[in-house]
């Protein structure tokens, strides 16, 4: 029975990195991230998969769509697997077998990774009504917030200098939605782990034996610079994820010290503070600040007004599309 494991993440996480690891192992084929994937299969996992001619057409459109999904090289024939599925989620599960066979056709373990799973998680997990001949399980890759903001302001989005992050409330307000997802998932007991990015740097040799004993791979003599997940990115992904098939360094793990002024790590850790416990990560700043507690606030308030909006204009014009959302 093949393994399916979904990497769930924020964006400047590390998932770059750990997918790249876990790909240089002969028991683990990686896929590369396709966000047409997401949108197509797990947004709706539940539903009736057509595989007729507007279902292949509806295909073709969203893999053409992204440009991501060229890696993939997915060809006519691909239309002889999604046959045998009878869900979106079980049309997921075709498409994965489809690149590890034409990949790495021995591996057993197959990982797909995209920020948007961990909101999917639930909706996946009511799915998966266990009749296909895959498994899934979900690997939470976790960062400290105040790291995660730090990267994305200092970070553009591949092909524009656009930062990913120009609010750095909003981006810890995004952190913390997305562990309350995986967190109140639903998931069952031995089917997610959850890894803390800084002990995948500081802890590299003992994150390997608790990452092969949770896949049940063979990780020994795994290496990033081993990985054949890095070649395959596109030149504008490698240029934003330049470490990702280097060795880990330990001092990344706290420069967000250096990055990131008083005031925003002052607003991020109150922003994410019920799971600083909760991942043992350690609160620098002390005093009460009114003022900050105020602009945290208001911007805690817009963040959720803008998500509203977005939705009441999703809802009554479904063709409305804004990533935002």
């Amino acid at each position: 029975m093949m393994q399916i494991v979904l990497i769930t993440y924020i964006n400047r996480s590390g998932s770059t990195f750990l997918a790249n690891l876990l790909s240089s192992s002969k028991d683990v084929c990686v896929c590369p991230e396709g966000d047409a994937v997401v949108s197509l299969f797990l947004e709706a996992p539940g539903e009736k998969f057509s595989y007729s001619i507007s279902g292949l057409q509806e295909l073709n459109k969203s893999l053409e769509s992204d440009p991501k999904m060229a890696i993939w090289n997915i060809q006519d024939d691909v239309k002889t697997w999604l046959e045998k599925a009878g869900t979106r989620l079980e049309a997921f599960f075709e498409i994965l077998k489809y690149f590890r066979d034409r990949n790495k056709p021995d591996a057993r373990t197959v990982i797909f990774k995209a920020e948007r799973i961990s909101a999917l998680m639930e909706k996946i997990i009511h799915a998966d009504k266990g009749n296909s001949d895959a498994t899934i399980k979900f690997l939470s890759l976790v960062r400290d917030p105040r790291a995660v903001v730090a990267s994305q302001m200092n970070t553009c989005y591949p092909g524009s200098t656009v930062p990913m992050s120009a609010n750095p409330v909003w981006t810890a307000i995004g952190w913390r939605i997305s562990q309350e997802q995986i967190l109140g998932s639903g998931s069952g007991p031995g089917s997610q782990m959850i890894l803390k990015y800084e002990d995948m740097i500081s802890k590299p040799e003992e994150t390997i034996w608790e990452l092969s004993g949770f896949l049940k791979a063979d990780l020994t003599g795994v290496s990033p610079g081993k990985g054949d997940l890095f070649p395959r990115l596109p030149g504008e992904i490698r240029h934003i994820h330049p470490l990702a098939d280097k060795a880990a360094l330990v001092d990344r793990i706290e420069g967000w010290k250096s990055r990131l002024t008083a005031e925003k790590i002052y607003l991020v850790e109150m922003t994410c503070r019920k799971y600083f416990d909760r991942f043992g990560y350690q609160k620098i700043s002390k005093s009460f600040r009114p003022f900050l507690e105020l602009a945290g606030f208001c911007q805690t308030l817009l963040f959720f007004t803008r998500r509203w909006y977005l939705a009441m204009l999703f809802y009554f014009n479904p063709g409305h599309s804004d990533a935002a959302l």
